[in-house]
């Protein structure tokens, strides 16, 4: 009980009055059992609001109201010289915390610990048989009825599942399969925020499987039903759906293995992609790289071939739509859908006979997606593995890969994100229009730049005197 006594104890120890009748519940409850580290401590007692003020006039504490989800009310009281101390504090739902614990969504987030004095906790109250889920390592859902309240917890069921390594129990994937369509009630910031915490996870690939098994995964990408059954010719074992889930089971398998892959770069790899959001942006545009072949599909019976061509462009701008129907921010809307639509470049560029100066013009302008293409197409080429595909591509391309991550941590990286040396206007002082000429002229100038053969303005102007002599 040392930690969850501890938070306990800043809060109700310095009471003059008797603890009310207030508990422990949901998270704080399931992690003290599960012996992992307490993010949030919620409580539920009577008179929430009074309660919540004379904690903040008792600890030196600041009182926020506001929505843990839409509809409940709940207060969160910060400590005003630690600001990342805090607890919320909900009201009491029914007529005492049986009838609580009841309304929740899974057996494992419906107990409680009463709250005694100095902080210390009781004995738990588990009316639904939590713990021995929670010991059994299953997800159990309270009632049919609890999705049907709230039809995010079918998608919470499966980021559980995920986050604990648990299974969710059978009769819970009935409800969910009797109930998916509800998801599509659900606020859309809702569902963002619910999908980007599962793939979050190191393992979200077999979670994200089972529920498209249900039909709950379809319900919130309708885009993927003309994925499933569209073949992909002789360089393809698989479907293009059943690729995509592939891809995203390799990409996890790489990202949980840079160290060894990446040596040394692995932590430097963790560091960009741990900028927020970017490693589930990078899994979600990974599901769904190919979710434009089956527009672009072509079937060549005279040539016995298959072709998508123009389906990442097209993938591109679905995933945009995606995207912005999930209420995700502008810039993770464009990380997407620039890393799927530049995933076929990467595939290219990656053959032999490419010129640096086109490698490098491409590198610039995928600007912070880079890494991200790289990582998604690695897993795609490793996922395709038809009778007509290539072994020795996938080694050639592996090696590539880890390469160019290498190159641009060592050399890349410095020159990508530096200005151009520069500009139109320098070029007009020169009596250079505006034109075709100038932007070729222009581009010429940053290809040196890149590959370090200037580093100053002055080399630049030089240069430009030089190739407009010619």
């Amino acid at each position: 009980m040392a930690e969850l006594e501890k938070i306990l104890k800043k809060w109700f120890g310095a009471l003059d009055s008797a603890v009310p009748s207030i508990y422990v519940v949901g998270g704080a409850v399931r992690d003290h059992l599960l012996n992992r580290p307490l993010n949030d401590v919620d409580l539920v007692c009577r008179q929430a609001k009074a309660v919540c003020r004379q904690l903040a006039a008792t600890c030196n504490a600041t009182l926020v109201p506001f929505e843990n989800k839409p509809g409940a009310e709940c207060y969160r009281v910060v400590d005003r010289t630690q600001k990342e101390a805090f607890i919320d504090v909900s009201p009491l739902r029914g007529n005492d915390i049986t009838a609580d614990l009841n309304a929740r969504d899974f057996t494992i987030n419906a107990m409680a610990f009463p709250v005694k004095e100095n902080g210390r906790v009781g004995r738990l109250i588990d009316p639904n048989a939590g713990a021995a889920d929670l010991a059994k390592g299953v997800i159990r859902s309270l009632s049919e009825k609890s999705m049907i309240r709230d039809p995010l917890r079918m998608l919470r069921a499966f980021r559980f599942a995920a986050q604990f390594d648990f299974r969710i129990a059978d009769r819970t994937l009935v409800f969910i399969r009797r109930q998916q369509r509800l998801i599509i009630t659900v606020a859309a910031e809702r569902i963002r925020t619910e999908l980007l915490k599962l793939l979050s996870i190191n393992r979200s690939a077999p979670h994200i499987r089972a529920m498209d098994d249900t039909g709950l995964l379809g319900c919130i990408f309708p885009e993927i039903t003309p994925m499933k059954g569209c073949d992909q010719g002789g360089h393809h074992h698989l479907d293009v759906w059943d690729h995509s889930l592939l891809v995203l089971e390799k990409l996890e398998n790489i990202l949980n293995d840079t160290d060894c892959i990446f040596l040394p770069n692995g932590p430097d790899l963790r560091h960009v992609l741990g900028k927020k959001n970017r490693l589930p942006i990078l899994k979600l545009a990974a599901l769904l790289h190919d979710v434009g072949k089956p527009q672009c599909l072509d079937n060549l019976a005279e040539k016995d071939r298959t072709t998508f061509y123009g389906h990442d462009t097209a993938g591109g701008e679905a995933v945009r739509e995606i995207c912005r129907r999930l209420r995700l921010s502008n810039k993770e809307v464009e990380l997407a859908a620039r890393t799927v639509g530049n995933h076929m470049n990467v595939l290219n560029l990656s053959r032999p006979g490419v010129k640096p100066k086109t490698i490098a013009k491409w590198f610039r302008e995928s600007g912070e997606t880079l890494l991200m293409t790289v990582l998604l197409e690695m897993a795609d080429v490793q996922s395709t593995l038809g009778t007509q595909s290539d072994p020795q591509f996938r080694i050639d391309h592996w090696a590539w890969s880890r390469r160019t991550v290498a190159d641009y941590f060592a050399r890349l990286q410095p020159v990508l994100v530096s200005k151009n040396l520069i500009s139109g206007e320098d070029l007009k002082q020169k009596g250079i229009p505006p034109g075709p000429a100038m932007g070729n002229l222009l581009e010429k100038i940053r290809s040196a730049q890149d590959a370090g053969q200037i580093a100053t303005r002055e080399a630049a102007l030089e240069l430009v005197d030089e190739l407009t002599q010619k």
